[in-house]
């Protein structure tokens, strides 16, 4: 069943930021750019100068001409104008293979100056999948009356945990005895719905954080978990609590382990879960810090504060997510599990929303950026060698050409050891599965 027309489907897509990407110049492109323009007209001054210095000298009108013509023809910057993009467009292709799409070569640099890396706990740490794995009741209601309520009132809720309730033994067809008469979710607490019985009975029911239940007036008693807790009111007397289980990602900690190995410092989770269970989850996946009972806007403060510390990179999957994503040097979505506002503000993507492949995005944005280096530096070198040589006469014009296209050649053959160094991955990849 067709669900979306072409231009909106997944792959449509990824044709667009991939041609996006290709469009966007990094700073140090642009860096080239500005140089190029001002090199230029500053070259085509030293080669009449050269010209004219030459028939001063007295030497013969063809012999000064080729001495111009040879400053002309090395000091064309097609090494930098051509290698430089080519670099990051080899670069982005090497990080798709490894399943990271990049919306642009300036992200990539992002990625590779990266200090300290900031991620949201549900469905990015971890998988998503929620279950309950407890329930705890408050006479006189029965554990199976807390997971009727609160599965009647969270199948209005577009939160993850809401899902948690429906799979709950035989709440989902206790909550069929409960219909909806009003439902409002309140965004980082919980929600509070209306709910009406078979028998024309009413029933004001709160599922949410401890904080937002005392909030409303009701008198919680306190489960203390590595779990989320989802606690449960109804007209106001405090029913119970349920708790909800996570698994983390099977990559997630070696995730965090390798791109502290390439150069991050810091590893920072910012959850707007309880504190019990995010230090739990920090601790499992081997993080630096963690900061829980964050609402969007305590999450966009917390990012500012980490940007100080240096270049930032946020990764996130929920609506929630999209100001933190916003306000970070270089946001990272999932694709699979993420929101689609959270896609639309991310600066890469996460195609199998896989942690490992961000360590290796990193690395592969690390490498494109010396090779960058590289071939600014190689080029610049040569061409400053061959006019000094080509001004004082040592170098001939067939020598002069070969400085100008074999530099040019030399510079890209070494951009496209980006593109080999991605197939390679590809093939010990496709060899490990094998």
């Amino acid at each position: 069943r067709a669900t979306r027309v072409g231009e909106d489907t997944t792959l449509s897509q990824i044709i667009q930021m991939v041609s996006d990407a290709a469009a966007t110049k990094a700073p140090i492109a642009k860096i080239a750019d500005k140089v190029s323009g001002v090199f230029v007209p500053a070259v085509i001054g030293i080669a009449l100068v050269t010209t004219i210095v030459w028939l001063l000298i007295g030497k013969p009108v063809g012999y000064a001409l080729a001495r111009g013509i040879s400053v002309l023809v090395i000091s064309c910057p097609c090494a930098l104008i051509i290698s430089v993009p080519l670099t990051y467009f080899c670069g982005l292709g090497a990080c798709a293979r490894e399943g990271v799409l990049v919306k642009g070569s300036t992200y990539l640099d992002a990625l590779a100056k990266a200090e300290i890396i900031a991620l949201d706990k549900t469905g990015t740490l971890t998988k998503g999948d929620f279950s309950v794995t407890k329930v705890h009741e408050n006479a006189p209601f029965t554990a199976r009356e807390v997971l009727a309520f609160a599965a009647a009132a969270e199948k209005n809720s577009t939160h993850p945990l809401a899902k948690a309730f429906a799979a709950a033994g035989s709440a989902e067809e206790d909550a069929k005895a409960y219909a909806a008469l009003s439902a409002e979710e309140i965004a980082g607490n919980g929600i509070k719905a209306a709910l009406k019985d078979k028998a024309g009975n009413t029933y004001e029911v709160l599922c949410g954080k401890a904080a937002f239940l005392k909030n409303e007036g009701v008198d919680v008693t306190e489960t203390q978990s590595v779990c989320t807790v989802v606690y449960v009111s109804v007209n106001g007397k405090f029913a119970g609590c349920a708790e909800i289980g996570d698994s983390l990602r099977p990559t997630a900690k070696s995730a965090i382990r390798e791109l502290k190995e390439t150069g991050v410092k810091k590893a920072v989770m910012l959850t707007g879960d309880s504190a019990g269970r995010a230090e739990s989850v920090a601790k499992e996946a081997g993080l630096d810090e963690w900061r829980a009972g964050l609402l969007p806007d305590d999450k966009l403060t917390a990012a500012e504060g980490l940007k100080k510390e240096g270049t930032l990179v946020y990764v996130g999957d929920g609506i929630n997510d999209a100001p933190v994503m916003a306000c970070a040097d270089c946001a990272v979505s999932m694709g699979k599990l993420g929101a689609a506002a959270a896609v639309e503000a991310s600066d890469l993507v996460l195609i199998s929303d896989d942690l490992s492949a961000l360590a290796e995005g990193r690395k592969t944005a690390r490498k494109t950026q010396k090779i960058v280096k590289q071939n600014i530096a190689f080029s610049i070198f040569c061409k400053v060698a061959f006019l000094i040589g080509s001004i004082a006469g040592l170098i001939p014009l067939w020598l002069a050409v070969f400085a100008d296209v074999g530099v040019m050649m030399l510079a890209v053959l070494n951009a496209l050891r980006m593109s080999r160094e991605g197939l390679k991955k590809k093939a010990e990849k496709s060899g490990e599965k094998a």
